[in-house]
């Protein structure tokens, strides 16, 4: 049987999209699924929208990584967009860890 595959969007500062991402990765070890990751950004999807403001200051910082996750996978490609939102998303994870 040939591997299905599954898209997930992920905004690089959302841990939820973070969490779900890992949990993609450990059912493909086990199940013939194969994921890949496209950009999503939660600062878009908000814009104009009144949100509290601690939530309104995270989406602002998150341009910046947003633009780079874009950047990276519109130039180098799916599999380069998978390697920096691993390594972007470990690294984000240790500095909340560290709070």
């Amino acid at each position: 049987m040939s591997a299905r595959p599954v898209e997930l969007f992920v905004d690089p500062v959302c841990p939820y999209a973070w969490m779900t991402s890992r949990w993609l990765l450990r059912a493909a070890e086990v199940r013939a699924v194969e994921p890949t990751f496209s950009v999503m950004s939660l600062s878009v999807l908000n814009e104009g929208r009144d949100l509290e403001k601690g939530y309104r200051r995270m989406l602002d910082d998150s341009w910046g990584p947003a633009r780079l996750a874009i950047e990276i996978s519109r130039t180098e490609g799916a599999a380069a967009f998978a390697c920096w939102y691993t390594a972007w998303g470990r690294a984000l994870s240790r500095r909340r860890s560290a709070r």
